[in-house]
């Protein structure tokens, strides 16, 4: 079956309006993403998007999550106006699918704008509250009603173990070009497997999380104020560490994940101790002690995680993510490692601020 153009897949949806065109939007990995523009000035934008079926082989489980999760937000006030609203089909399905392609929309939230970074303490804040009160309003939410759709995403066990298949098979070219990403993981896979293992052994609270909490999947308001979390395809069950190290990494780091000069890259100490209290701010009346005591070491995990992902899709030929050039994962994966190293350093004063702030409370 022929590809659909965009312009044609929106009349699949039931949109309100006269949608005109559709311009490729924003920078994601992952999907192949349109802004709709509307002719008519009472309607809505719209967020169109090529779901990567390869990465989510199970569109429906994705799209009930996210169906599920944002209908529960909007049930609380503060939420109403400000969550996500997924556009159903002429056939009052949750996506479409032409072949091989599957397609959903979503209302563009005008107003909204991102950040890469955290240019200042305050937005730095304000990102990390808008996640924790999304983590919040949904601790009355049980996991058990969400699909897991991406088994182990962030089990480090699993990501070395893959980390190490794909080793096993990889050209003597590429091994060779990542012998020092190859080793680092050797050296330091063992500490973040036993964080992990002792998550589960000392049963942290297992709670919704976002599971992708970059630094501008927060849109903000013209005051600098959060608005709205989007990107929810991986909103499963998993640990507050896992969101809250995601958001440290791309938010308060100097440069891109993939910065090939390691001089430029380095940790913003006053926009990552910002960051950890706005979440703090935001989640203290649900967080257990034990929590407490992982937020210092989320950043160095999820820096680690994602490095040893784009390494294990290097090794493999690059098979997962979309790349611009041969080398662009190892790449990848070699910033992140220093982006670990750099987190770690920063673990005494993250935990020192922590214990104040639960001690505050």
């Amino acid at each position: 079956m022929a590809a659909l153009n965009p312009l044609s897949v929106i009349q699949q949806f039931y949109v309100r309006g006269v949608p005109s065109e559709t311009i490729p939007f924003g920078n994601g990995h992952i999907h192949d993403t349109y802004k709709v523009l509307n002719d008519d000035p009472e309607s809505p934008d719209y967020i169109l998007q090529k779901v990567n079926h390869e990465v989510f082989p199970s569109i429906a489980e994705v799209m009930q999550n996210i169906e599920r999760v944002t209908s529960h937000l909007r049930q609380k006030e503060s939420f109403k106006e400000t969550t996500l609203r997924v556009v159903p089909t002429v056939d009052e399905q949750l996506f479409y699918t032409n072949g091989n392609e599957y397609w959903r929309v979503f209302e563009f939230v005008n107003g909204g704008r991102s950040y890469e970074k955290a240019s200042t303490p305050d937005i730095a804040f304000e990102a990390a509250r808008t996640y924790g009160a999304f983590l919040a309003a949904l601790s009355d939410f049980s996991v058990d009603q969400l699909h897991v759709t991406i088994p182990d995403f962030h089990n480090m066990m699993f990501r070395v173990s893959e980390f190490e298949k794909a080793l096993s098979k990889a050209s003597d070219q590429r091994k060779e070009q990542a012998f020092g990403q190859i080793e680092y993981v050797k050296k330091v896979a063992g500490e973040m497997c036993e964080l992990y293992d002792t998550s589960i052994a000392n049963d942290l609270p297992l709670r919704v999380t976002h599971g992708d909490t970059k630094f501008n999947n927060v849109l903000f308001n013209a005051k600098g104020g959060g608005l709205c979390v989007i990107d929810l395809d991986t909103v499963m069950p998993g640990y507050l560490y896992f969101d809250i190290g995601d958001g440290v990494r791309t938010g308060v780091v100097s440069t891109e994940e993939d910065e090939v000069d390691l001089q430029k890259v380095q940790v913003d100490i006053t926009a990552y101790k910002a960051y950890v209290s706005g979440y703090i701010n935001a989640t203290k009346h649900i967080l257990s002690p034990l929590e407490y005591s992982y937020i210092p070491k989320a950043g160095p995990y999820m820096a680690f995680i994602m490095g040893i992902r784009f390494l294990t899709d290097y090794l493999a030929g690059d098979v997962y993510y979309k790349t611009r050039y041969q080398e662009h994962n190892l790449h990848r994966a070699r910033c992140q490692f220093y982006v670990c190293d750099l987190l770690k350093e920063c673990e005494p004063a993250i935990k020192e601020l922590v214990e104040k702030r639960e001690d505050s409370i």
